[in-house]
This record gives structure tokens, C-alpha cells and sequence, in this order.
């Protein structure tokens, strides 16, 4: 698999790599499973129990762009201002295994950041973006806390887009930007809503008839369980302008040597208490703190972490509680799990467990040991995917969650 999607191009190596000017996204563009090309989503539906979403999975810029970009902006610091690795592991994962959909976001966070809100005016956010870069020093650098939802830097301070020349160019290209996202990061966050109400749904009608007397453990396990999945990637090293990614983050920022899973809680998965009063929804836990638990133990025993090193391997809600797709994946699966007590045709009411949670992979984990050593020295590439890799990597992942079809829910 290479970097590089049919719909992507690049003008010289180590250039920036774009989406081609007028591309439309669709369904079949960004919603990945196993029987894609033979089956319809609505035919495998029920038997997904695994959701897998990339809302940062990508790194290509619409070419509708192209006169606002900085020219300082390589593609070294493009691919590392995304999660980029986490597309060909959720890409690869989804054909592995038939319970598993993957959606993948086809627009980086330049046009718009899932885990942001969406602003009610873009315009006047940018503006404000740009003014707090404007007025930064190099002792108090800007904060873009609230205002990038488009974001005008990376979170090193590197310059994506330019400084526009006034209030006409930003409105220009906060109209540029609205209009691309129509059809690719907004398409995105309404077709991941459409795949988890259609999966809920066909599930729902396939537990109503299950034959009881005739199914494993685990298939029973599978039909009544469904887990949204964000998948997230993030290195422990920002990029330095001449493109080596070997600053190191504060100790605060810093990830175990795996992933960090996430569920709105505390370091044990369990709900937060705040001083200030009950938390708000969208803090309330997104997956019950057993379950998320037994996520991080699944990944300890396919990953063959020894005992000794569990403690800096695995975090449960460090450095991240889980960003806003979680959030409202959380709120979403909280009203869904209402609906979801069927009556099955013997007469007995059975449940559909629905949770979620975000994983935040170590990316030299994700990538590999040869990328790793590429991109900590000094640049304007990105690795190649490393596929054997790849494979042994998803491989362990989907193993893990195999584990947990058998003995998640007892």
C-alpha cells in the first residue's frame, strides 16, 4: 500500500501531496470492510460489532488551497501534523476481520478538526487565529485554545496557511474551505453518524432471531455487543523547521510506549468527580471502566507486554480523556443503548451493549522502527508505509479484540 490514494498527487518528492481539485467524496471512498466490492454495507452490517473511525487520518490537502499554503510547509511536516499511520492500520484491520467497519476521514485537520466544534462563523475564528498569531512573541507563543477548529499552525507553531492580506482573503478562504468540507470532512461526520445508526439497527433485527441453542460464545457475545473505536496517533517529539520530529514533549504530554485508551474517566476508566458540581454529558464515561480495563489487559496479552513494563505501556485516560468524536460518540451511544433491549422470538428480552472509547497510539509504535529513524532526521519526506509491519501490527490489534468477543461482556 503506498502513501499516495488514487485521488492523490504530488508535485516533486518531498512536496506537499494533495487531493485532486474538484474531488467529491462518497461512501465507498472512506467506508472500509471486509466484503467491500462483493456485498453491500446493509448486507454485513449485523455482523459488525467494531466501528472504527479516523478522523485524523489523513494528511492530503485539497488543491483548492494551493494559493494559501506556506511555502515553508513540507510534506514531512503535513504527514506529522496528522495520524496519518493509523489509516493503513485501519484500512488493513477492516479486511481482516468481517466484525470491523473502518471510516476514514479524507480531509486533514486544516479543513476542519473532528474533535473541535463546528464554528457558527468560520470567518470570524480564523480572524481571530490570526490576530492571536499576530500578536504572539517568541516568550508567550499564541494560544489557538477555542479557535481551530481550522487551524492556521501546527501544534509545533509551524505556518500552514499564509498570513491573508485582509478581511476579503480570509473571507475567500474560509469560503473555499466550507465548500470542500461539504463533500469531505463534513461528509465524513454524517456518514460515520449514518454507519453507526445502520449497524445498530441491523443488529438489533438480527438479535431478535438468533438461534440460541446453535451459536458459540463468542458469536452470541458479538451479536450483542457494539464498540465505536477513534483511532488516534501521536508521537512523544515535535518537529524541529528542519523537519527532524526529535523535540521532546513536556513530561505532561508525554504517551506510554503503546496507546492510551480513553473513556472520559480517570486513570482507572472510572468517572470523574468535579468540585465544581455534577460533569457535564458530554464528560460522563463513554464505555464503563470494567470494559475499558479489559481493552487495555486484551492489548497487554497480544502485544506480549510483560508484567514489569504494563505500567508505562498502557495508560487509561493520560495524557488524553478522549477528544470531542468520543465525546459525542459517548453522548450518541448513551441514547442508543436505550433503544437497545430487543425481544427475541422465544420470548426473552436480550440487551445491545453499545460503548466507546479512543485509542492513542505511540506513532514510532504504529510505524515501525525503520520510519521512525527516518523521520529523526533531518527532512521534507515521510516514510513509506512499512507494510510487513503494518500486518504484524493490525494483526495483534484484531487478535486482541477477538479476545475480547469471548469474554468482554461475562
Amino acid at each position: 500500500m503506498n502513501i499516495i490514494q488514487p485521488y492523490h498527487e504530488q508535485d516533486h518528492e518531498g512536496g506537499l501531496v494533495w487531493i485532486k481539485k474538484g474531488k467529491s467524496f462518497a461512501f465507498d471512498d472512506i467506508v472500509f470492510y471486509k466484503d467491500k466490492g462483493k456485498k453491500s454495507f446493509e448486507e454485513v452490517a449485523a455482523q459488525i460489532d467494531l466501528i472504527i473511525t479516523g478522523p485524523h487520518s489523513t494528511a492530503a490537502i485539497p488543491r483548492e488551497l494551493e494559493p494559501f499554503m506556506s511555502q515553508d510547509f513540507s510534506q514531512r511536516k503535513q504527514y506529522d501534523f496528522s495520524d496519518v499511520s493509523t489509516f493503513p492500520i485501519g484500512r488493513k484491520w477492516a479486511e481482516l476481520d468481517e466484525r470491523v467497519v473502518f471510516i476514514e476521514d479524507p480531509h486533514p485537520r486544516l479543513i476542519f478538526d473532528q474533535n473541535r466544534p463546528r464554528p457558527s462563523d468560520a470567518a470570524a475564528q480564523l480572524t481571530e487565529a490570526f490576530a492571536r498569531l499576530a500578536a504572539q512573541t517568541k516568550e508567550k507563543p499564541a494560544s489557538m485554545s477555542g479557535v481551530d477548529a481550522i487551524r492556521p499552525v501546527t501544534f509545533g507553531g509551524a505556518e500552514v496557511l499564509k498570513t491573508p492580506a485582509g478581511a476579503e482573503d480570509i473571507q475567500q478562504l474560509t469560503h473555499i474551505i466550507l465548500e470542500v468540507a461539504e463533500s469531505g470532512s463534513f461528509f465524513y461526520a454524517k456518514t460515520r453518524d449514518q454507519v453507526i445508526e445502520t449497524v445498530f439497527e441491523k443488529k438489533g433485527i438480527r438479535l431478535a432471531t438468533l438461534d440460541l441453542d446453535n451459536i458459540s460464545l463468542k458469536d452470541f457475545n458479538s451479536a450483542c455487543m457494539l464498540n465505536i473505536h477513534s483511532l488516534h496517533d501521536t508521537m512523544n517529539t515535535k518537529i524541529m523547521p528542519d523537519g527532524a520530529v526529535t523535540v521532546e514533549r513536556p513530561p505532561a504530554d508525554q504517551m506510554p510506549l503503546l496507546v492510551s485508551l480513553a473513556n472520559r474517566g480517570g486513570v482507572r476508566g472510572e468517572l470523574r468527580y468535579s468540585s465544581k458540581g455534577a460533569l457535564p454529558d458530554l464528560d460522563t464515561l463513554s464505555m464503563p471502566a470494567a470494559e475499558l480495563r479489559k481493552i487495555a489487559a486484551s492489548y497487554a496479552a497480544c502485544f506480549e507486554i510483560p508484567a514489569e513494563k504494563l505500567e508505562e505501556t498502557i495508560w487509561l485516560n493520560r495524557p488524553y480523556f478522549g477528544g470531542l468524536e468520543v465525546q459525542l460518540a459517548g453522548d450518541r451511544v448513551r441514547k442508543l443503548s436505550a433503544r437497545g433491549q430487543v425481544l427475541h422470538q422465544t420470548g426473552d428480552l436480550l440487551s445491545l451493549h453499545v460503548a466507546a472509547f479512543q485509542s492513542e497510539f505511540l506513532r514510532e509504535a504504529m510505524m515501525g522502527a525503520k520510519a521512525t529513524v527516518q523521520i529523526k532526521t533531518p527532512g521534507v519526506d515521510w516514510p513509506e508505509i512499512d507494510e510487513e509491519h503494518v500486518d504484524q501490527f493490525t494483526r495483534k490489534c484484531a487478535a486482541a479484540h477477538d479476545m475480547l468477543r469471548v469474554w468482554n461482556r461475562m
